[in-house]
């Protein structure tokens, strides 16, 4: 018999696709009308708009500024030329790794001195985190002369007039202590600043009993220390004799 009139059939377009426009509703976060309302130049203003059905524009991730303040310990050696960098941690997000460098347009090659006892202020563009829970210190320096001694470690939300205070008191080092070029530090909590601030004042003696074992070889005649960590603080390094 003689064939029928081809089948014509309307020009496929991904826009009115309705398994598509329930995939384009659960990302963007906006509520399906009935079928017949949706037209590829809607989904197109939706997309346009990163999913705002305001009109309105994209949405914008709020920026956060934040002034990072440092201060070396004013001890020998206790500055380093190594390149140091932070990671902070908040209640809302995180702020990436980025190198602490006051030098303007700074490449990773710019070299910056942390000096004993020096305090240096740099500013840190990055996301609104919400609250600061914790910051990451950290430089790249292998060699005993790159050791760094942090005092302490300051940071003011320009934009939440907020600031957060961290005492570190610690050897970033592969030389020194437990050999550790990267730390985590949280912030001060009100004991903290009261023993910052001398109110803790009183001092404590401390009875250290040591015994050495029973077997061949167990005993030395090298110099032994110790250095207690506590709640209010640490002792220095005690030479035990």
């Amino acid at each position: 018999g003689k064939p029928g009139p081809r089948d014509s059939f309307p020009r496929y377009n991904s826009f009115n696709d309705p398994h598509l426009l329930r995939y384009y509703a659960r990302k963007f976060g906006f509520e399906l009308s009935p079928p017949s309302t949706h037209s590829a130049s809607r989904v197109k203003r939706v997309l346009n708009n990163g999913g705002n059905l305001s009109g309105k524009g994209p949405r914008k991730e709020t920026k956060g500024i934040y002034k990072v303040k440092v201060k070396t310990g004013d001890k020998i050696n206790a500055g380093t030329l190594a390149k140091v960098f932070l990671m902070v941690n908040g209640s809302k997000g995180r702020i990436n790794k980025q190198r602490l460098c006051e030098v303007s347009g700074s490449d990773q090659s710019t070299t910056f001195q942390f000096s004993p006892g020096s305090c240096h202020t740099f500013d840190v563009d990055g996301p609104d985190i919400g609250d600061i829970k914790s910051i990451f210190l950290e430089h790249d320096g292998l060699l005993e002369k790159h050791a760094w001694f942090v005092e302490e470690v300051s940071i003011y939300s320009v934009t939440k007039e907020k600031s957060w205070q961290f005492t570190c008191h610690k050897w970033l080092s592969l030389f020194h202590n437990d050999c550790q070029i990267g730390r985590t530090f949280y912030p001060a909590s009100t004991t903290d600043l009261q023993t910052l601030s001398g109110t803790h004042t009183k001092n404590a003696v401390y009875e250290v009993v040591t015994i050495t074992g029973d077997v061949r070889g167990a005993g030395t005649d090298a110099n032994v220390f110790v250095t207690l960590f506590g709640e209010y603080g640490t002792t220095p390094k005690v030479h035990l004799a």
